[in-house]
């Protein structure tokens, strides 16, 4: 009876260190998860006003048509995300675009959203680091305008330098090659 009464208190006091562990391990990650950490002090460093250019092509081996833009980027909501705000004019038409880009410190993985005046529609897209530091691709996927086709979207955000950044966009279409449909182009006001 002694012997299984020692092996009672035994398998308590464990489950008891397993519940102490498992609290520990709960509270690390809510931390982790709460703080923002190197990768949005990186994305900091691209706050500030930017001169741009927006590249787009309506379709395959079309002449790209470009339009200037004015840019400011700023990070918000305690340092989590980069805002980008970004104006132009498109054939005398005010052109309005905010994307958030985001990073997430659980699963590392990165999360953009893109809101325009020239629809209704949101585009959110998801990806990882291609070259750390240097090039994140993100994957989506969009209703066409046209119909409910589904366009699949890759995007790809290359951090060239401190003062230059290129945001490019990728469509692919059923039954279609992937072509490059949009370049944002950004230089550091000086």
């Amino acid at each position: 009876m002694k012997q299984l009464m020692i092996f009672f208190l035994l398998i308590a006091g464990q489950q008891t260190i397993n519940a102490q562990n498992s609290r520990n391990d709960y509270h690390s990650a809510r931390e982790t998860y709460l703080k923002p950490n190197d990768i949005h002090e990186f994305l900091a460093q691209y706050s500030g006003e930017w001169t741009g250019e927006m590249s787009t092509w309506l379709y395959p081996q079309s002449s790209a048509q470009r339009l200037p833009l004015a840019v400011v980027d700023k990070m918000i909501l305690g340092n989590r995300f980069m805002q980008m705000t970004i104006n132009g004019t498109i054939t005398g038409t005010p052109f309005e675009c905010l994307i958030t880009l985001g990073y997430s410190t659980t699963n590392q993985r990165f999360t953009t959203t893109n809101l325009d005046n020239l629809g209704t529609g949101t585009v959110t897209l998801t990806g990882y680091w291609v070259s750390p530091r240097k090039t994140i691709e993100l994957f989506g996927d969009m209703p066409t305008p046209e119909n409910t086709d589904v366009v699949h979207l890759r995007q790809l955000i290359n951090f060239v330098d401190n003062d230059t950044y290129v945001i490019e966009y990728f469509d692919k279409r059923a039954g279609q090659q992937e072509f490059k449909n949009r370049e944002f182009r950004f230089k550091r006001k000086k």
